[in-house]
């Protein structure tokens, strides 16, 4: 499976307005202010707002007017968001190889089973393909 990479240049509070987008798939500015109450509560909803309005500015998130208000929903696939934010991670940190990475992510964020078998059938695809 090839996923399109893209590059977002937004901040960092819009990576988590961008979180809930996703999460939702399609909501209106009113849903996507109640889901991030619990995650940044000291933001207002004026806040919220402006930050939808700066990515629908900035192409990530799209928008349409469905009666009375606009709906919006991401442009791009989590995935293909992420990709490059993690490739620029990783050239941050150097080319010290994978598992110390892995063995970080995996004591700090304690996956679950599902997640796991996420793991192993990334590891093993792999495999399979440096056989060939």
């Amino acid at each position: 499976m090839t996923v399109k990479v893209v590059r977002l240049k937004i901040t960092a509070s819009e990576w988590e307005v961008m979180d809930a987008v996703w999460k939702l798939g399609e909501a209106s500015s009113r849903q996507i202010i109640e889901a991030m109450k619990g995650h940044r509560p000291r933001w207002n909803a004026k806040t919220i707002r402006t930050f939808i309005n700066r990515l629908v500015e900035k192409k990530v998130v799209k928008r349409k007017r469905v009666g009375g208000e606009y709906v919006y929903r991401s442009a791009a696939a989590k995935e293909q968001c992420l990709l490059p934010e993690a490739a620029k991670f990783l050239e941050r940190i150097g080319k010290k190889g994978f598992a110390p990475l892995l063995a970080l992510y995996i004591a700090y964020h304690r996956p679950g089973k599902k997640e796991k078998r996420e793991l192993r059938a990334i590891l093993q695809k792999r495999r399979t393909a440096r056989k060939r």
